[in-house]
């Protein structure tokens, strides 16, 4: 009984109340901190809205570079003769397959001069055919001539992708304004040989576009030719047979060779059509050359 007792103290003093407590210890400077965003503990309400306040300045900080990146200057090392057409076509042609000839609304910067701006905006054009152009036009107020400026660099763009996209189906009237833009930009200190190597191209392409397009008048003039003299052939056969069945042809139906003249004169008046039409195109192909040709 005595030795129960004596066991009960002893586990009581290791067990109950009078248990050591760990004492809290003392900091060092040298031991890192716990942070409390890891830790189990409960945040304090201050805690919690200055984080937050800056996690939504850093949310609005990264909205405000995706909407406006800054710009940085490219750098184009490539390197084109202007008076070279096979060179320049190879490198526009590029530019339109890769939508580097969309012409975007930009507002332009007060900062930088026109020039500078263009250049940083368009170098795959400024970058590849420098401008200098010159002041043609002078203007009491530096801000009017600079949007004078400004307009023309715009009007320059517009022939680059006016030029890259002509088609086979262009009127002469349309060639014959691109060649007055280009004077005329020319007057104002661009340089435009690049365009006028283009031209050249487009219209060596024209001419063969011109010799399928005979070749194509010539087949249906000779099909026409043809069609004619069937046609005569059928109407004879028709008259033969009209004497020779007189009386005994059914109403409603009519001969062999009545049919077939039918058939001969639509598909003749097709033919017909289709001549006109291409004599049309060989009258246009040729104002179209001739443009081109004033244009070097």
């Amino acid at each position: 009984m005595m030795v129960s007792l004596r066991r009960r103290r002893l586990n009581g003093q290791c067990n109950g109340r009078s248990s050591l407590v760990p004492l809290c210890s003392i900091p060092d400077s040298n031991v890192p901190h716990e942070n409390p965003e890891h830790s189990g503990r409960p945040l304090g309400t201050h805690h919690i809205a200055s984080a937050s306040l800056k996690r939504q300045v850093e949310i609005e900080e990264e909205r405000e570079m995706i909407a406006s990146p800054p710009v940085k200057k490219q750098k184009i090392q490539i390197q084109i003769d202007p008076e070279k057409p096979m060179e320049v076509h190879s490198y526009l042609m590029k530019l339109k397959e890769d939508n580097k000839l969309e012409l975007g609304p930009l507002q332009r910067s007060e900062e930088m001069s026109v020039k500078e701006w263009m250049e940083m905006c368009y170098p795959h054009i400024f970058g590849v055919f420098p401008q200098n152009p010159k002041e043609f036009f002078q203007f009491s107020d530096k801000s009017k001539q600079n949007e004078f400026l400004y307009c023309q660099y715009w009007l320059f763009l517009f022939e680059v992708r006016n030029i890259v996209s002509m088609d086979y189906g262009v009127s002469p009237d349309y060639v014959e304004s691109l060649g007055k833009v280009i004077e005329t930009l020319e007057m104002q200190g661009f340089d435009c040989r690049f365009m006028r190597s283009e031209m050249v191209l487009i219209g060596n392409m024209m001419k063969k576009q011109q010799e399928i397009m005979l070749a194509e008048r010539d087949v249906i003039a000779k099909r026409t030719v043809n069609l004619e003299k069937e046609l005569q052939d059928l109407a004879k056969q028709k008259r033969k047979e009209e004497l020779q069945y007189k009386g005994r042809i059914e109403p409603n139906k009519l001969p062999c060779a009545a049919l077939e003249q039918e058939y001969v004169e639509v598909i003749l008046e097709r033919h017909k059509k289709m001549l006109a039409s291409k004599e049309e195109e060989g009258k246009r192909l040729d104002q179209v050359l001739e443009k081109i040709n004033q244009l070097h």
